[in-house]
């Protein structure tokens, strides 16, 4: 099937979206993480472009950035991922592609759409259940916000919320402490596959699925009342990865 063109963004901003390959998680360790964060902002120095924000998790990247040129943002990614795969490659003797797909990406029309895909890219660690809160992950670029010294491009962000810049860094904090966005859904949603369902389940309970399958009925069904308390999935999802009917699920 033939790859549709990239949207054209007039501002020059995107949201720009990665995930590693099934058998290849995009990260291994915070020292991969880092290693992505710091060729992102090496390929700045080389393109002159913005970065807005960022975050990595263990199979994602999320970054939002501004181009300096028009279609740089194809070679951004390829300086991006092609220093890291050799890094990784060199590291975990691989060989190979890291992703599972080509990066994705959303042309970002205005200061609100901005806002809301900065705050999506920030809330992903929590969302993957890699980080408690927005707040004290390591890897993104939240805290950038209120640094004195930074590499990220803020004035746009801060300058939205409010012109007192103490307000605006108060507001920011605020914004961010919503919940996604339900518009962005239709813009843009990352589906969670199996191996991400194996993730959270194995995160929340502590065993394998395999370990799961040889359970009983009811000690399944109390892996399943912890699963639906603390893993904020779909019915749908949890009946993939529980092998429970929806309607069992929703009597639990």
């Amino acid at each position: 099937m033939p790859r549709t063109a990239r949207q054209v963004s007039e501002t020059g901003i995107y949201y720009i979206f990665a995930n590693g390959e099934f058998s290849k998680p995009l990260t291994k360790d915070n020292e991969d993480k880092k290693q992505l964060i710091g060729e992102i902002f090496l390929a700045k120095k080389e393109f002159a472009f913005q970065v807005f924000g960022f975050s990595v998790t263990k199979n994602e990247l999320h970054l939002m950035v501004r181009e300096s040129n028009p279609l740089d943002i194809s070679q951004i990614m390829k300086t991006v991922f092609g220093k890291y795969t050799a890094y990784y490659n060199s590291k975990y003797k691989m060989r190979g592609s890291l992703l599972h797909d080509r990066f994705k990406s959303v042309a970002m029309e205005n200061i609100d759409w901005v806002k809301k895909y900065l705050r999506y890219i920030h809330q992903a660690p929590v969302k993957v259940m890699e980080h408690p809160n927005v707040f004290t992950y390591p890897f993104s670029s939240y805290n950038g916000y209120f640094a004195e010294k930074t590499n990220l491009y803020i004035n746009d962000v801060l300058k939205s919320f409010d012109d007192d810049l103490q307000k605006s860094r108060t507001k920011y904090k605020i914004y961010h402490a919503g919940v996604e966005l339900e518009e962005l859904k239709g813009t843009f949603r990352h589906t969670l596959t199996m191996q991400d369902l194996e993730e959270i389940f194995v995160h929340i309970c502590g065993i394998s699925l395999e370990e799961y399958s040889t359970y009983k009925r009811p000690e399944k069904y109390e892996v399943a009342r912890t699963i639906k308390k603390k893993g904020k999935l779909s019915y749908r999802q949890m009946e993939t990865l529980l092998g429970i009917s929806r309607g069992s699920l929703a009597k639990l």
